[in-house]
């Protein structure tokens, strides 16, 4: 019994003493490179004892080109490893065998795997990498490989919602920041692409840190205030003011909206002025009347004794007609004074809108070295304006003289201030001449016909150049102390059968230092007074601005002012006066 027994145990030991041999053996043909040989040897070992840790060693080893096979022979081998209780090291071959080794295998196989997944390129296998081998060291940079790779397919179709996706996931990774500034742009771009001050306004509420926010804010104004434009009624510039107060195009657009509103007004004075015609219209219908009753009483008296019964029944009808009419035309009186009160209230409400629509002469004195605006309507409001901007460097001030004064001038004045905001501001035209050939288009098309218009004097300053064109109206010139007049077209801005076609000509003048120019309307010239009550004359203007050219801009304003009051005297004032003069 006992012989058996040894005779099993030796047997056993044998077995294994040639498992471990064998397995030694193919440890040895591996040193030599004979692989093929190698691995079959070691998966021999393993069908005799499937627990051999070295057997799995050998495998791993073997089949280090198929890094994934490889991998499974060294997690069993690490596994049996362990299970087994080995020793801290062990020997097969020549190779020693211990967790180091084993680590430091593992550690290679999976950056190999790793590294063929990120060759191919693949979102889904390095997915698929960090779940199956989520236990592996290299999962973090498997994550950035990962972020790289989805980043780089996001860039080659970037859409907002992927871009903001791969943001809100990967806050700290360093694609970040390039994926919000492709983000940005893409945004930016859709919202020029709808060009809408509403698509803008999303942007810049959206992305408030974007680069491109400052031309976003400024294409978002731009955009509104065109908008307003197409709408063209007080409460669309009314919203853009209140919207956007630090657009640059805020002052336009108080412009406008102002002379909306006075048109508005004005409207309302035609409106009520058709309306104390027809009840003038209604008092002398009334006179008429009473008129006839009294015509018709007289003739009855006249008529004889024989008919006097008659007579004073008719005079006594008269008498109470007439009494009637008189009642009636005494309420009439009273409504159309107070529509005229109306009138007279709106017509000084419309002067305070032409007021804040002309420039304050401030604004012209900050422009130019010295410079004054002498201005007196004849009526509450004018049909003389005066008109001051720069555009691109250039400044640009104008004297313009309208068809009639009072309210029919302000209409017009209205659309000459309107329609020079429009050429100089926003159509960003600079030259005299095509300011005043635009300007000459626009009023004849505005006024359908109409032979109404308007006579201007217009200069732009460019540095020491200055261009001058004029409608009628000239400019004057002291150069060396001598006054010289700087002759205007012979044509207005309106319609005109003879020179329609004709273009406008600019005149250029180089300035020099202390020089003064005067812009002007005819009123100052055409006021009737002095001893023999006649015209002042141009010449005599003409004089009297040489003789004080040489004062200071608000002294030579007190001067016209004065010798205007004194030539008119008692007599009523003839037209609308504007003298603008401006020192080099």
């Amino acid at each position: 019994m006992k012989r058996g027994l040894l005779t099993i145990l030796i047997s056993l030991l044998w077995v294994q003493f040639a498992d471990a041999e064998q397995v030694n053996k193919a440890f040895r043909l591996l040193d030599r490179g004979k692989t093929a040989k190698a691995t079959e040897m070691f998966e021999d070992a393993i069908k005799d004892d499937s627990s051999d840790y070295r057997a799995h060693y050998g495998l791993y080893l073997t089949n280090r080109t198929n890094a994934e096979v490889a991998y499974l022979h060294l997690l069993e081998a690490e596994v049996l490893y362990k299970a087994k209780g080995s020793p801290a090291e062990s020997h097969a071959g020549d190779y020693q065998i211990n967790m180091q080794t084993i680590t430091k295998g593992k550690h290679q196989l999976e950056n190999a795997i790793l590294n063929q997944i990120v060759e191919k390129g693949s979102v889904r296998d390095l997915r698929n990498y960090l779940l199956d081998y989520s236990s592996a060291h290299n999962t973090e940079l498997a994550r950035r490989h990962l972020r790289a790779l989805t980043f780089r397919s996001l860039k080659k179709a970037p859409k907002l919602d992927s871009l903001n996706s791969f943001i809100d996931k990967h806050p700290e990774a360093e694609e970040t920041k390039e994926a919000m500034s492709i983000r940005d742009s893409l945004a930016f771009l859709n919202a020029k692409k709808t060009n809408t001050s509403e698509s803008y306004s999303s942007f810049i509420r959206d992305y408030p840190n974007a680069l491109q926010v400052a031309v976003a804010t400024e294409l978002r104004n731009e955009r509104a205030f065109q908008e307003a434009v197409k709408l063209n009624n007080l409460e669309a510039f009314d919203a853009f003011v209140k919207n956007y107060p630090k657009a640059k195009q805020v002052e336009q657009a108080v412009q406008i909206r102002n002379d909306l509103s006075y048109i508005r007004l004005l409207e309302n004075e035609k409106e009520l002025d058709a309306m104390k015609i027809k009840e003038q219209e209604t008092k002398n219908k009334f006179y008429r009347k009473d008129l006839e009753v009294k015509k018709n009483a007289i003739f009855a008296i006249s008529a004889g004794a024989g008919i006097l019964a008659l007579a004073i029944v008719l005079a006594v009808i008269a008498y109470f007609k007439s009494k009637k009419a008189n009642v009636e035309i005494s309420r009439q009186k009273d409504i159309i004074e107070e529509k005229n009160d109306q009138i007279i209230d709106s017509i000084n409400y419309a002067k305070l809108i032409q007021s804040a629509m002309i420039p304050n002469e401030g604004k012209i004195q900050q422009g130019f070295k010295d410079a004054f605006v002498f201005y007196k309507p004849k009526d509450i409001v004018s049909g003389d304006f005066y008109w001051y901007g720069e555009k691109d460097g250039k400044k640009v001030v104008a004297a313009v003289d309208c068809t009639g004064h009072g309210v029919p001038g302000a209409f017009m004045s209205m659309m000459g201030n309107t329609l020079l905001n429009q050429i100089v501001l926003r159509e960003k035209i600079t030259e005299p001449d095509q300011i005043l050939n635009r300007l000459r288009t626009e009023v004849v098309k505005s006024l359908n016909g109409s032979t109404d218009g308007m006579d201007i004097a217009l200069c732009v300053l460019d540095g020491d150049k200055l261009r001058f064109a004029g409608a009628y109206n000239p400019m004057v010139l002291v150069k060396d102390g001598v006054a010289t007049r700087v002759k205007a077209d012979r044509m207005p801005i309106g319609k005109s059968e003879e020179k329609q076609g004709v273009p406008f000509k600019t005149q250029e003048i180089t300035l020099e230092k202390d020089e003064v120019f005067y812009l002007f309307s005819d009123g100052f010239q055409d006021q009737f007074g002095g001893e023999a009550d006649k015209k002042f004359g141009s010449k005599r203007f003409r004089d009297f601005l040489q003789e004080i050219h040489d004062k200071s801009a608000q002294e030579q304003k007190e001067a016209l002012a004065s010798a205007f009051a004194k030539w008119q005297g008692e007599t009523p004032q003839t037209d609308d006066v504007l003298v603008i003069g401006v020192k080099a």
